[in-house]
């Protein structure tokens, strides 16, 4: 919503900006000088249920832009995993985006029932190995794309979740 506003403020401000032209007279000569600059399109998108995903922007400067896509999201169970114990589960997130780096990303998720978040491409949970364990991870980067998937982590026992 903040990169919305941010849209719209610029394009009000643009449009109240005269424009230049080449007329060393003052005066118009009734034709707008040719500019290049990049463009942004925003999309608003709906998803399966009948909501708005977060809008997707595309330039023209740079080729299409989009929103992050987790890949898979993988958990491995610490060596000597026992039930009804905790112990640590090191989750990781694999995602790409078109036209921003990993480190840019925003990592968002909390597993029910385990200690810590996953705010990271690779974290470490503690998790008390009693029942399944839910969350679902969702990725976002500057521009207000995102993507999620739900995870479920079983007691002891590695997995991957993919789309």
């Amino acid at each position: 919503m903040k990169d919305l506003s941010a849209l719209a403020f610029s394009l009000v401000v643009l449009s109240a900006c005269p424009a230049e032209d080449d007329d060393d007279t003052g005066g118009s000569t009734g034709t707008s000088p040719t500019t290049t600059s990049p463009t942004t399109t925003v999309a608003d998108t709906s998803d399966s249920s009948g909501g708005t995903t977060a809008p997707a922007e595309s330039s023209s400067e740079g080729g299409e832009a989009g929103p992050p896509v987790i890949n898979s999201i993988s958990w491995t169970h610490a060596d000597g995993c026992v039930m009804n114990t905790g112990s640590d589960v090191t989750v990781v997130v694999d995602v790409s985006d078109p036209d921003n780096d990993v480190s840019e990303l925003t990592f968002a998720g909390m597993v029910i029932g385990c200690t810590g978040m996953v705010d990271a491409p690779e974290v470490t949970l503690l998790c008390p190995q009693v029942a399944p364990y839910s969350a679902t991870v969702t990725v976002e980067d500057p521009d207000g794309g995102m993507d999620s998937l739900p995870i479920e982590i079983l007691p002891c026992e590695d997995g991957t979740a993919m789309p």
